[in-house]
């Protein structure tokens, strides 16, 4: 689910903390009506944070993440996809400090992520795409839900009960891991993009045209619940089966179960596309733009925070009050926290070599290889955009030259097809910055091919659809905002 944060695994403190400040925010509302005056934005200042900020990771693709899912233990999952056949999974077992992608057994794009535990996730997306794994991401297998309508979001209480939301209204669930699905057509059309559990029996989802839904009996049945506006509900968190927030162009508070809906930051300055909540008191919401807010105070009142980038932010995470990663647009991922110390270079060691200096054989013959995951489609850049490829060598004896050709119509930055670049080691990694050309169509093939020291390797792909949302309401059309251009004077260099 979008912003899942591990809710199964929280003790019983973090509860009682959360109903707490909930039953303080029901008090206000029940006494004086909005406990917030609905005008008011960015009103409280941020708490002492210990020099935490949000500060940006290095993930392993510049393809959209539209989910993220951090179950603990240093564990984050992150899901996407740039054009509609275009799927990417990227897991880092180490707070994200490092990902590695992870082969997707479909090409349809990934919108949202439930992490039952650091093994088990259920992922879903576009075309019906239902895939589940129990050995942390070496493996995913395709789970039929017997739709082929848009999945827009999937929460999980433990490893057998779940459910998904559908573009088109419809709910599914399931009681056995996945193995056999139910459906309720209870949106009536309606787009439904939020889903929140706080048990196996209480939930809710919201969608299009403030479209709010409830059960209590674990999604055997459904019934709507009076619309607080016409707003596009993008996220759905409940605390308890009374205290829970909705978010869109808007953030709504309900203390009564869904029945009724008050305002606490009616106007953001963007659209946030995901909201969580960390224990009782800190919550976060993501947008567009890079705009974050965060409540110290149960969600009562939100406050703007810097984000450090203008990426849209579409998904929301918190493993714990002060461990979080939000990501977004072009592979971007963002983690609340210290920053790692910045790294001085280390002074270059030149080598001068000996006359009494004796060549001895090479323990092992030259090595080249793309750095792509097997099994994972290679894919450039969609029309008038790029992609990053990463080249890496060992035991090439100096003097040696490295030459990449691209055929199929793509291009280096400089424009040309080939390319070659002295290699000043003998081991190291080259990145190349693959360029699609705006006149290019999608599903054009194309093949890198790379040779050095005797050795070639080459990969082909393809050039994916040109499919970029700004906003990324999860399936919302919107206008793409303008490529961002490499920078030519960083296309190509030893990592």
């Amino acid at each position: 689910m979008r912003g899942s944060e591990g809710r199964n695994d929280r003790s019983t403190g973090r509860w009682l903390a959360a109903a707490a400040a909930a039953a303080t925010i029901a008090i206000r509302a029940i006494a004086g009506g909005s406990a917030v005056d609905s005008d008011r934005r960015d009103t409280v200042a941020a708490a002492p944070d210990q020099n935490r900020v949000w500060f940006e990771q290095d993930g392993e693709t510049d393809q959209t993440l539209r989910d993220v899912a951090a179950p603990g233990g240093g564990i984050v999952w992150a899901v996407g996809g740039e054009g509609e056949e275009d799927c990417a999974i990227q897991r880092s077992e180490d707070g994200g400090t490092s990902w590695r992608q992870q082969a997707c057994p479909v090409r349809w794009k990934l919108q949202a992520m439930s992490a039952i535990d650091a093994q088990t996730a259920v992922a879903v997306g576009l075309n019906g795409t239902a895939i589940r794994t129990e050995n942390g991401g070496a493996s995913w297998a395709l789970l039929d839900v017997d739709t082929n309508q848009g999945l827009t979001d999937v929460h999980f209480v433990d490893a057998q009960r779940g459910w998904i939301t559908t573009r088109n209204g419809g709910i599914l669930r399931t009681t056995d891991g996945g193995a056999s699905w139910r459906r309720s057509d209870v949106g009536g059309g309606l787009g439904l993009f939020g889903l929140s559990f706080v048990d196996a029996e209480h939930g809710w989802a919201t969608g299009s045209d403030g479209l709010v839904l409830s059960t209590e009996d674990g999604g055997a049945s459904w019934r709507r619940l009076p619309r607080p506006g016409d707003a596009r509900l993008l996220a759905v968190r409940f605390l308890d089966a009374t205290t829970g927030f909705a978010c869109g162009n808007i953030i709504l508070h309900t203390w009564d179960g869904g029945r009724t809906w008050a305002p606490r930051l009616a106007r953001p300055e963007k659209t946030l596309n995901d909201m969580v909540f960390a224990d009782g008191a800190h919550a976060w919401a993501v947008g567009d733009e890079g705009y974050i807010v965060r409540s110290v105070d149960g969600g009562a009142s939100w406050a703007k925070v810097p984000a450090g980038t203008g990426r849209s932010l579409t998904a929301v995470s918190f493993a714990g009050p002060d461990d979080g990663w939000a990501v977004g647009t072009g592979g971007i991922v963002l983690r609340w926290g210290v920053p790692p110390p910045t790294r001085t270079p280390s002074p270059t060691i030149t080598r001068t070599p000996t006359a009494t200096r004796t060549p001895t054989p090479t323990p092992s013959q030259p090595w080249l290889t793309i750095d792509w995951p097997a099994g994972v489609t290679f894919y450039a850049g969609a029309p008038d955009r790029s992609r990053t490829v990463h080249v890496r060598y060992g035991n090439q004896p100096a003097p040696t030259v490295l030459t990449a050709t691209l055929t199929g119509g793509l291009v280096f930055p400089n424009g040309r097809a080939v390319l070659t670049e002295a290699l000043s080691a003998d081991f190291g990694t080259l990145r190349f910055v693959l360029r699609t050309p705006p006149e290019i169509v999608a599903r054009q093939l194309f093949e890198l091919r790379v040779i050095a020291g005797g050795r070639t390797v080459s990969r082909s792909g393809r050039v994916p659809w040109s499919l970029w949302l700004p906003m990324l309401h999860r399936l919302a059309d919107r206008d793409a905002p303008p490529p961002v251009e490499p920078d030519p004077t960083a296309t190509i260099g030893i990592d």
